[in-house]
């Protein structure tokens, strides 16, 4: 598994979590529930570069600004569970969407980790 979070100054949580919720809109296996605190997003994809199937999930929740947890697990295959970069690919996309939406819009990354 492989995970991002970011820590975003804002307090606009519906307009952040549209941003990734656009991407996981293009999938037909999809999970998305949004409460007025937290927002999570998950979907399931088949992976050609290996055969497997890869869970990509979003999780982002009001905590001093916005914290958005970006997990890609299970996207690995064989005894060496080799994702050939599917999950840190996944991760890493969904953390270029959110700087480049947070630089458009003057939002400030307080921190990833």
């Amino acid at each position: 598994m492989k995970k991002i979070t970011l820590h975003i100054e804002s307090d606009d949580l519906e307009q952040l979590a549209a941003v990734g919720i656009a991407y996981f809109n293009s999938f037909n296996n999809k999970y998305i529930k949004q409460t007025k605190d937290m927002v999570l997003a998950a979907s399931e994809v088949y992976k050609m570069r290996n055969g497997s199937t890869q869970m990509n999930m979003l999780v982002l929740y009001r905590e001093n600004g916005i914290t958005i947890d970006i997990m890609g697990a299970a996207g690995g295959t064989g005894v060496f569970n080799w994702s050939w970069g599917s999950e840190a690919g996944f991760t890493r996309e969904m953390a270029i969407r959110y700087k480049n939406y947070c630089e458009k819009h003057g939002l400030k990354f307080v921190g990833i980790e």
